[in-house]
């Protein structure tokens, strides 16, 4: 038997073959699982972070051309002087841009809080009196607080953005925002804020919604202006409105909102 194999190598073969594959099975065992300890575990790729100029970058292109706005200014330090003895403290307002605006400034005066409003209608403009509230026709120019420059002035300082960095994200109005960290150039403040420092840099964080990319605050941190306090914070609040707000010329002689 043992000859026959030897002259037919090609059946021996298979034997062989065959004997050491059923040797194997029967040292592994029936039914046995492969060891959950051996099996390799994937590595996941870490995600990059988002690069903070992009985000800006994005953010930028629906507010430069967005026709309805509402707007905040607030200085939680510090304020804006307007004039010699008059300080801007808080200004709301709504705009159907570029040539509708309506403002609300709350200011102060030798400790004396005055309020006055602003409307702007085309080329007519007009004021309400700081003593009697009475709307008043004024120029242009004499329109201590334009609104028709909010969107120029942030626009400019995001485009002028330098170092910028990515903070954690927060909250802002129960909705989650980037945060992004740098310095923004103070010149493109000068038509929001007349007298504003030119070829400076000051620090700028600002909080783009994660959702929609748009921007929502912005807050510039130190003086504008040559009389600011060194640690002067100003906060500005946008939101893009869906429709055009109501903005109507005022009876001159009237009091109220002018609408």
């Amino acid at each position: 038997m043992t000859k026959r194999l030897w002259r037919n190598p090609a059946t021996f073969l298979f034997l062989l073959t065959t004997g050491v594959a059923m040797l194997i099975l029967a040292c592994a065992g029936p039914g046995q699982p492969p060891d959950p300890t051996n099996t390799p575990v994937p590595t996941p790729t870490p995600t990059p972070p988002p690069d903070p100029q992009a985000i800006l970058a994005r953010a930028a292109v629906p507010l430069a051309s967005a026709p309805y706005l509402e707007f905040v200014l607030e200085h939680p330090v510090g304020g804006t002087t307007l004039a010699p003895g008059l300080t801007l403290v808080r200004a709301e307002g709504t705009a159907s841009l570029p040539d509708r605006s309506r403002l609300a400034l709350d200011m102060e005066a030798s400790g004396t809080a005055l309020k006055l409003g602003v409307i702007v209608v085309g080329e007519q403009a007009f004021m309400t009196n700081l003593f009697t509230g009475a709307w008043e026709s004024v120029s242009k120019e004499q329109i201590p607080f334009r609104f028709d420059y909010v969107t120029e002035a942030v626009t400019g300082v995001m485009g002028g953005i330098e170092d910028a960095s990515l903070l954690p994200s927060e909250e802002l109005d129960g909705e989650p925002a980037y945060v992004i960290r740098g310095v923004g150039p103070t010149g493109a403040l000068s038509h929001l804020i007349p007298g504003a420092l030119a070829g400076s840099t000051i620090p700028v964080e600002l909080w783009v919604d994660k959702s929609d990319g748009g921007l929502r605050q912005v807050r510039v941190t130190g003086p504008l202006l040559a009389d600011d306090l060194p640690d002067t914070v100003r906060v500005v609040r946008l939101k893009v409105l869906a429709e055009a707000p109501e903005i109507e010329a005022p009876e001159v002689g009237t009091t109220g909102d002018g609408n």
